[in-house]
C-alpha cells in the first residue's frame, strides 16, 4: 500500500514501547490540506512527548465505490507515570485536531494504545465519533499504560532493552 506521496506505507512504530494511536478515516484526500496542517501542528506545538508521528494513506474503494483515506497520529508515551499529568495534553491536542476531519459516517476512527513489542496487539480506548466529553479518556489510557508497565517489568523488560540496543 502507498501513502499520499507515492511511497510504500509502513506503519511508523517509532522508538517508544507504548504508543497512543489516533487512527482516522475521511473522505478528504489528506494531501489537499490535512497533511500540511498536521505537519505544521507537529512542528509548531511544544510537545511533552519525545515522539509524535503523522502518516496518511489512500484506502481501498469500499463496496459502494467510495474512496476513503486514513491518517494516523502516533504519540510515544513511555515516560507516562501516574503522577505525570502533562502527557494527556499531547493526546488531547491531536484528538481535537483529528475530530475536525473525521467523517461522521465512519465508526472505525479510533483511539487506542499499542505496544511496539507486540505490534499486532492494541487496546481500543474508544471510537472517536462516539467519545463524549464526560468520558475520562485520560484515565482509560493511563490504566492501560500502567497495566502494561506492571506486566512488562522483569525479564521481558530486560529482553526488550536488549532488542532495542540491537536495532
Amino acid at each position: 500500500m502507498k501513502n499520499m506521496n507515492g511511497k510504500e506505507f509502513i506503519m511508523p512504530l517509532g522508538n517508544n514501547e507504548i504508543q497512543v494511536v489516533i487512527e482516522c478515516f475521511t473522505l478528504e484526500n489528506p494531501s489537499f490540506g490535512i497533511q500540511f496542517k498536521a505537519q505544521l501542528l507537529i512542528e509548531m506545538q511544544k510537545w511533552n512527548s519525545s515522539e509524535v508521528i503523522y502518516n496518511d494513506q489512500k484506502e481501498e474503494l469500499d463496496e459502494n465505490g467510495i474512496q476513503w483515506y486514513s491518517f494516523v497520529f502516533i504519540i510515544g508515551v513511555d515516560y507516562v507515570t501516574k503522577d505525570n499529568k502533562k502527557w494527556f495534553a499531547d493526546v488531547k491536542t491531536l484528538l481535537d485536531f483529528a475530530i475536525l476531519f473525521v467523517s461522521p459516517q465512519v465508526p472505525e476512527s479510533t483511539i487506542s494504545v499499542c505496544f511496539r513489542s507486540s505490534p499486532y496487539i492494541s487496546e481500543t480506548v474508544g471510537f472517536i465519533n462516539d467519545l463524549s466529553p464526560s468520558e475520562n479518556i485520560e484515565k482509560m489510557i493511563l490504566d492501560i499504560i500502567l497495566a502494561h508497565k506492571r506486566k512488562f517489568n522483569g525479564w521481558m523488560a530486560k529482553l526488550w532493552n536488549l532488542v532495542r540496543k540491537l536495532l
